[in-house]
Parts: C-alpha cells; structure tokens; sequence
C-alpha cells in the first residue's frame, strides 16, 4: 500500500477496503500521508441507521478492529475519504429469492460461483436479518467505485466509532465533516450489474480462471 502509492502519480490509485481497517491504520501510523496519495479511499465500513450484524448496533468490519478505524476517522476527511455501509447494502444491495432465480437461470460459471459461495451467507441471513435473500455489502462497495452515479443519496458527517458502531455527529455546530456516507444506491442497477457480470466468459478472462466451481 505504501509502496504503490509512492510510485504511482498522486491521485492517480483509489483504494478501496472490504475488511477491518487494520492495514490502512498500520500504513497510517507509518506514513501519515498515505491517505493524500491515493485519488479516493472507499471502504465497506460502519452502518449508518446503527442496525448491526455482529451486534444489536456494531457492523462486522469496525467491531473486528475499532482502534484501526478510529485512527482511519482521524486521518480522514470527506474528499478523501467514503464509508459504504451495512445499511446501505441491506437496503438496496440485496439478492432476492427473485433475484438467485434469475442467477440460477444463467447457468454460467460465475452465476453458479456466486450461488455457490454465498449459500453459507444465505443460510445466515436466515436466521438474523429480515430479508428476502441475503445482502452484498463488499460488492456494493465495489459497485459505487466502478459505477459512481450508481450512490443515489449519501452525507458528508463528523462520524467516530464506539466498538463497531458508528457514531455520527448531525448537529450543526459539530464540527467538520471527516467521511462521506453513502446511503442509498440504485437497487434495480446493482442488480442488473450484477447479473450482466455473471455473464462474463470465464474461460476468456484470465483474471478470473480458477474461480468456477
């Protein structure tokens, strides 16, 4: 992370995170600059509405290393920074009984591949959230990086972090904003994303050989 952002042109890399923050916290420590480098940071991270995953209020990725967040919310600041949320793919990043339906129906190796892998994530959202289907929060995270106007509403906030839940500062005299949030995405266009990519010819790809079961 350091190495690349140093021999890359500044702004010229976004970084994008789908676990704990830990990595990114230990290259801050290290180069406190880190984060000026890169164009964008966009992590999955935190819930906005304050609904957990891993707990009544905490999302999975802050709660597994807090102290790495907490050092990412005090480096960050809106322009540089975005928190993709849990809140955000239980809302519109969802893969619907419908939608599985739909990626059954293909029969591709990646359709099958993502059917397959996410059974275990199925079985989950079962038995803890009320969904029909189970969400995708990493790559809805992904989505907002490779399709920008595909985010329909986001915030920029003064947000910090107590054990995994966000805590976001909506006053108007709290200070300066240090994170954009997205919210909401376009749900019918990450669906549809999503399906059009199931339709990628695997055995053409060589980035993705060895991923069909």
């Amino acid at each position: 992370m350091l190495r690349l952002s140093r021999e890359h042109p500044a702004g010229s890399l976004t970084l994008v995170t789908l676990g704990p923050l830990t990595n990114v916290a230990a290259a801050l420590l290290r180069d406190r600059a880190l984060l000026e480098r890169f164009r964008h940071i966009v992590c999955m991270a935190g819930n906005g509405d304050a609904v957990g995953n891993i707990g009544a209020t905490a999302e999975f990725n802050v709660w597994a290393d807090p102290e790495a967040a907490a050092v990412g919310l005090a480096a960050a600041t809106p322009e540089r920074v975005t928190f993709v949320g849990w809140d955000a793919a239980r809302r519109d990043a969802v893969i619907t009984s419908e939608l599985q339906g739909r990626l059954r129906a293909l029969d591709t190796p990646l359709s099958r591949f993502v059917d397959d892998i996410n059974s275990k994530v199925a079985d989950w959202a079962a038995g803890v959230t009320v969904l029909d289907g189970y969400d995708l929060p990493d790559p809805a995270t992904m989505a907002t990086v490779l399709e920008p106007d595909i985010v329909t509403e986001s915030e920029e906030a003064l947000v910090d972090q107590v054990r995994g839940q966000l805590v976001i500062d909506r006053r108007l005299n709290a200070g300066a904003a240090n994170v954009r949030l997205v919210r909401r995405l376009d749900a019918d266009r990450f669906a549809q994303l999503l399906v059009d990519t199931c339709f990628v010819d695997v055995a053409a790809a060589p980035s993705c050989r060895g991923l069909a079961p």
